[in-house]
């Protein structure tokens, strides 16, 4: 009886799949087999009674066969040249199954073939529970709108025209803004863009959005400029701007009037100056202009100093990681360009003070100063650069580029704060206390003022604290002596080499020094400290 049911079962699940019309079920009690419904009409029957039998393959396609590909002619079985071959190689399969199989893996073998016909079946239904009629209907295309491009853009043009009279709440306007921003991407130069335009900057009025109104009926004015509505236009915005921009009336009308050549090129500077004079109150219109403008001209012989206006603006307001990425954007794209100094500064400016990633800053103004020696950006990057590379604890390197501006910017200011920062990592951080006296003294040489002065006072103090050279140390005081020779500063200084004398119990030498000042400066306060002094001894 087993033998039996390895033989039978596999067959009877075969011809349900070549016969889906046809269904056997099998107990799974006792394992008779028993017909399916009465009520169920198999393919005979129809056929009898002279139903047309669909083909399963005219509304389910086997999409992974060629159309013209064969698929057998039916046998007097009813099965066709493929199903028969499948069917005998199934049952051959299952024929040597062992006799240790189990019933159960029969059944699991009966519910796989049953799963594929559910599958089927389930995606149908899930079709037919979106869309109220037959996956094969679905195949028919719509009908085709053979209409030009002129004429939806009308029909698109009159739906908001009269739509537009009749918004008279905010929830309409709203929606209808929606419409409007669409047309303008799709149909921006159609016949009608610039009253378009107009109907965008009334609904922004409707709604109380004055500052998306009047940047809309500025960017008319420069994209528009010669339109039959520019009088309606210049109006509107003179009364926006009364009424709320009024101590800012003279600039923006400027700027909304402003001539130029090509409308891309006015509307590149009327959003770079407003975002340079008002960005702060115009801030969001003015980020939805630039970038209409950049998606509207992708190519454009000005397109990165546009970028660079809109990465200033999100700089200016804080939002570092939108201006990063505008700026990383400038520099990877446009690298030949005449703003990439520019960017590359304001790049490591964000990483150095925004972003606490100090190497990838320094690596940029590394490269500046590299790539644009003799350019105010390279100044730039060398006077950003040594404070970072201390940050980071590079202090040779920080010496380095001090001794880069120190020799490639002399007469600036900074020139002189490099010494003295140069002179200050030799010393406290370095611990090069000779090389420290080296470059102070190059310092006095050149500036030769007080302050000069009070740093080779310094430079005695290395002497004497750090590097416990007396020599050195009474060297300087006669050097400040010979720079200073007034009354004031030279007895001073040979007062101190006198006193440093002593304390080194050089007493000779001290009283050498005390005697000089007596003979050079006798009225000096000096004199009279030096004269009690040799009054003891």
């Amino acid at each position: 009886m087993l033998r039996f049911l390895y033989v039978f079962l596999p067959f009877l699940l075969i011809c349900t799949a070549v016969f889906p019309g046809y269904s056997m079920a099998v107990s799974a009690s006792d394992g008779t087999v028993s017909s399916a419904e009465s009520s169920r009409e198999t393919a005979a029957d129809k056929k009898q009674k002279g139903t047309a039998v669909p083909d399963k393959r005219e509304t389910e396609p086997n999409e992974s066969l060629p159309e013209d590909t064969p698929v057998g002619d039916k046998n007097d079985s009813g099965t066709t040249d493929h199903e028969e071959t499948d069917a005998e190689e199934v049952h051959e399969g299952i024929a040597e199954m062992p006799d240790s199989a189990s019933a159960a893996e029969i059944s699991a073998s009966a519910t796989q073939g049953k799963s594929a016909q559910n599958s089927v079946a389930s995606e149908e239904e899930a079709w037919m529970t979106l869309f109220p009629f037959s996956p094969a209907a679905m195949k028919d295309p719509s009908p085709q709108d053979t209409r030009s491009f002129s004429e939806i853009s009308q029909a698109e043009y009159w739906f908001i025209k009269e739509n537009l009279a009749a918004a008279k709440d905010d929830d309409t306007r709203k929606s209808l803004l929606l419409a409007v921003e669409e047309w303008i991407t799709a149909f921006k130069d159609s016949a009608h863009a610039d009253d378009v335009l107009l109907a965008r900057a009334e609904l922004y009025s409707g709604l109380g959005d004055n500052k998306n109104a009047v940047i809309t009926l500025m960017k008319h004015r420069q994209a528009y400029p010669d339109s039959l509505l520019k009088e309606v236009v210049k109006e509107k915005l003179s009364a926006l701007i009364d009424k709320k921009y009024r101590k800012h009336k003279k600039e923006l009308l400027a700027l909304a009037e402003a001539e130029g050549n090509g409308r891309t090129s006015r509307l590149a500077r009327l959003y770079s100056g407003l975002a340079e004079q008002f960005g702060d109150e115009f801030y969001e219109p003015l980020i939805t202009g630039f970038r209409e403008l950049l998606a509207a001209v992708p190519v454009y012989a000005y397109r990165d100093r546009v970028l660079f206006s809109l990465a200033q603006l999100y700089h200016s307001r804080g939002h570092y990681d939108e201006a990063a990425i505008t700026y990383a954007e400038i520099i990877r794209v446009y690298p030949e360009g005449s703003i990439i100094p520019l960017a590359k500064l304001a790049l490591a400016e964000i990483n150095a003070r925004e972003k606490r990633n100090y190497d990838e800053a320094i690596a940029i103004y590394q490269e500046i100063a590299e790539k644009y020696e003799g350019r105010d950006e390279a100044f730039t990057a060398y006077r950003e650069l040594p404070r970072l590379l201390e940050r980071q604890k590079q202090y040779e390197e920080a010496v380095n580029i001090y001794e880069k501006i120190i020799e490639l910017y002399p007469d600036r200011p900074e020139a002189r704060d490099a010494f003295r920062a140069e002179i200050s990592i030799l010393r406290y951080e370095l611990g090069h206390y000779k090389e420290a006296i080296f470059v102070t003294k190059r310092m006095a040489e050149k500036y030769k003022d007080n302050r000069a002065r009070n740093d080779l006072y310094s430079a005695a103090d290395i002497a004497k604290n750090n590097l416990k050279d007396l020599d050195e140390e009474v060297k300087i005081y006669e050097r400040i002596a010979s720079d200073y020779p007034d009354p004031k500063n030279a007895p001073a200084a040979l007062l101190a080499a006198a006193q440093a004398c002593e304390k080194a119990r050089k007493q000779d030498m001290a009283k050498k020094y005390y005697q000089q000042i007596m003979d050079s400066w006798p009225v000096s306060p000096q004199a009279k400290k030096a004269a009690k002094v040799l009054e003891t001894r």
